[in-house]
């Protein structure tokens, strides 16, 4: 079993066209706390006893795994950290 983070948020499930809040596992930086962030939270990149995670200027973008709450099935979604700030989540869609 891996660890990662779950991240919650508005999305569209590409899948049924749903408005949903989706609840997306992410293995982006550190993960080994198994944190619960929303959508505008500040990411956690790193523990203070563990190198540095954080990427140049708190930003990037991790491929995440979700489930549609209203149609079940499941999705990959990018989600998108702004300047350590976790920005939005995108259907990745294809």
């Amino acid at each position: 079993m891996g660890l990662f983070n779950i991240v919650r948020g508005d999305t569209t499930c590409p899948r049924c066209g749903q408005q949903i809040e989706a609840e997306v596992e992410t293995r982006l930086g550190w993960t080994h706390e198994l944190l619960t962030l929303r959508v505008g939270d500040r990411y956690t990149w790193n523990h203070p006893e563990m190198p540095s995670l954080r990427p140049d200027g708190g930003n990037a973008a991790g491929d995440g795994y979700c489930e549609c709450p209203a149609c079940r099935r499941d999705f990959f979604v990018r989600v998108v950290v702004e300047a350590d700030v976790i920005r939005r989540l995108e259907p990745i869609v294809g």
